[in-house]
Formats: C-alpha cells, sequence, structure tokens
C-alpha cells in the first residue's frame, strides 16, 4: 500500500468497507486508535523535533516589532459603521439610539393607544414598542418624524397611509407644543 495522504476514490472506499465488513477489531488494537486519535500514543522522536526546530529558525513571527497588537489604541480606531438593513430597509447606522431617545422622550408609553410597552429592563410590561416613521421614510430620522407604537398599533399603520401621516403629524405637532412652552 502507497504512503502518505492521497484521495481514494468512491470505489476504492466502497471495496475497502466491503472487505471490513464482519472483521472485529481487538481491544489491543481499539486501544491503539484510541490513543492516537488523542494524540497520546504517539510522541515525536528528538531527532524529528531538532528537524522541525531547524526549520522554523530564520523565519520571522507576524508580530513581530508590533508592541500590543491589541491594545486600547487599536480597539478605539472602529471602522466606520454601516447602514443597519432590517426587512429589506436600509436604517442609519445609529439607528438603535435614535430609536432608544424617542423611546425615552415618549416615557415608553404608545402614542396611540396609550399602553406602557415592553422595557426590557422591566419584566412587568408585556407589549413590543416599536418606533415608527410618520411619513414612512426610514432615512427621515428627524424627531419629528418618529414616534412610539406598540407592535399593535403599528400594524395598523400599513393600510391608509396618507391618512395616518396626516394623523400622526397631527398627533406629533401636539406632543411637540405640550412639550416646548411658549418663549414670549
Amino acid at each position: 500500500m502507497p504512503k502518505g495522504i492521497y484521495q481514494r476514490t468512491d470505489k476504492a472506499r466502497k471495496n475497502m468497507s466491503i472487505a471490513h465488513l464482519g472483521h472485529k477489531l481487538t481491544d489491543e488494537i481499539r486501544k491503539k486508535i484510541s490513543l492516537s486519535h488523542k494524540g497520546l500514543g504517539h510522541k515525536h522522536s528528538l531527532k524529528s523535533k531538532e528537524k522541525m526546530s531547524k526549520s522554523k529558525m530564520g523565519n520571522i513571527p507576524w508580530n513581530k516589532g508590533i508592541s500590543q497588537p491589541w491594545s486600547e489604541a487599536r480597539r478605539k480606531v472602529q471602522p466606520p459603521k454601516k447602514p443597519r438593513i432590517m426587512n429589506g430597509k436600509q436604517y442609519h447606522p445609529n439607528w438603535d439610539k435614535i430609536r432608544k431617545n424617542i423611546y425615552l422622550r415618549d416615557k415608553w408609553i404608545c402614542q396611540e393607544c396609550g399602553c406602557k410597552c415592553e422595557d426590557k429592563a422591566n419584566p412587568h410590561t408585556k407589549k413590543l414598542i416599536q418606533c415608527h416613521h410618520i411619513d414612512f421614510n426610514e432615512k427621515n430620522n428627524e424627531s419629528s418624524n418618529l414616534i412610539t407604537l406598540c407592535a399593535s398599533c403599528h400594524g395598523k399603520t400599513r393600510f391608509n397611509k396618507n391618512s395616518w401621516i396626516k394623523y400622526y403629524q397631527s398627533k406629533i405637532e401636539r406632543i411637540f407644543s405640550n412639550a416646548q412652552p411658549n418663549q414670549q
């Protein structure tokens, strides 16, 4: 049998499988196979260790000359954020922060039905919270275009979009007028 690693054909593998059918390995052979799989059955001789050592001499390690490859300075350099894509729609890279600010502004309350929405920090809330783009444009992330809704109310906005746009624009105007008293 030739030595070394080579690919056996499917036919050769099938023939070997048929040839080994019915043969049982002795406990001694099983133990040898087990040890070889664990790496405990074979140890390099001193001669082979010397050969391996000599073959590596003169090679420059990949991190030679680089002081602290994972230092704080290298961690701070981050690639620019990519836009976030959800359900085939492209959102702002900082969408999570923008959304959170809207939830805080609306106090985690659905602005349609008034229910307290889910805050992962508070397990007593039940309904899922979602941030709705009033003009249905995911790229318009102005706070005047975003409103907090529960999942149920957000689902209703999929139909009659024009009427929902007018309705929520007037609602958001009231929110902003209540939040900012007239300065005269």
